[in-house]
């Protein structure tokens, strides 16, 4: 793994933006769409499947905004994400905190940042390096798995911000996410 990150592979040079056609894709006017229109689409992630859940759901909206189908303003988009590692740097947190802002305008998109109590993975990469977490907002599972925090902090306070790496555990990394533990082997199984 240390071989990796010392000597990545070269990039893969593409002619095409495979995702932003993907996303384009998706939000095609086909007959049977507007027979039966999507109206909701749930994004669920775990560790780095959450990263890249958070950038299809970005994308999806940024895809929409861009669009003129009129169903887009009744498509909700949510995003669960488990475990969540900090994705981008602060200019990447402004532009995703733009686009959850409720405040200026009605949002289709939702994220949701669930951490489980001492989660090593939600820590890193560490904040020296630049990276922070899209938002502050977060769904905290503590140690006693039967109650979950709503904090809304930023990294240095409360919930999941106050554990030092150091002190963090992979084990919490599985869970529990609402009773389910996520196996190493990605098998799921409950924890009760």
């Amino acid at each position: 793994m240390l071989e990796l990150i010392e000597n990545p592979p070269p990039t893969l040079n593409s002619h095409r933006n495979i995702l932003r056609e993907y996303v384009a894709s998706l939000v095609e006017s086909h007959s049977a769409v507007q027979e039966n229109p999507i109206k909701k689409v749930e994004i669920i992630g775990h560790g780095l499947g959450s990263a890249v859940g958070l950038l299809i759901a970005l994308g999806l909206k940024l895809e929409l905004d861009s669009t003129s189908i009129r169903e887009k303003d009744h498509l909700q988009i949510t995003a669960n994400l488990l475990g969540l590692p900090r994705v981008g740097n602060e200019h990447f947190g402004k532009v995703v905190r733009a686009l959850l802002d409720t405040k200026e305008k009605r949002t289709n998109l939702q994220i949701n940042r669930i951490t489980s109590y001492l989660d090593t993975i939600t820590h890193l990469p560490e904040k020296h390096l630049g990276l922070t977490h899209h938002s502050d907002d977060e769904i905290w599972v503590g140690p006693d798995p039967r109650f979950v925090y709503f904090c809304k902090s930023d990294e240095t306070d409360g919930c999941s911000g106050h554990v030092e790496l150091g002190k963090t555990s992979l084990m919490d990394h599985m869970g529990p996410y609402d009773g389910i533990r996520i196996d190493p082997l990605c098998k799921v199984g409950s924890s009760y």
